[in-house]
């Protein structure tokens, strides 16, 4: 699970962001990741990439990216572990949903009981 190269199914969190209009960053889907990770993901996909602790991210043509993919302005950050720590994590003041809507993105963030990540890291 850790190394990304299987699939994962359990109960996690779904965060939808539209950054349409706004200034999404690499830097604030790095902290997402890390807030994620904080609060126990013990598997995270961004926008169809699976991350593990060697994925980084940096800004191409201003649009954020995954090891050199850019990200869309609609995308989807899902994470397996405990849907209420998570969410909770993730609305804490001036935390990742706070930043993200203060760069111009709309964030929607919903509890799952089950679902799956079935991205795999990608040794490009």
């Amino acid at each position: 699970i850790l190394n990304g190269t299987v699939q994962v199914k359990g109960p996690g969190i779904i965060i939808e962001v539209d950054s349409a209009g706004g200034d999404v960053t690499a830097a604030n889907i790095l902290d997402a990741v890390q807030e994620l990770r904080d609060a126990g993901a013990e598997s995270i996909d961004v926008g169809g990439n699976r991350i593990v602790a060697s994925s980084w991210f940096t800004d191409v043509d201003g649009r954020p990216s995954v090891e050199g993919r850019s990200l869309p302005e609609k995308f989807t950050i899902s994470a397996i572990g405990d849907p209420h720590t998570m969410s909770t994590a993730m609305a804490i003041p001036g935390g990742v949903t706070d930043t993200l809507t203060q760069a111009g993105a709309r964030v929607k963030v919903s509890e799952e009981t089950s679902m799956q990540i079935t991205s795999l890291h990608r040794r490009d």
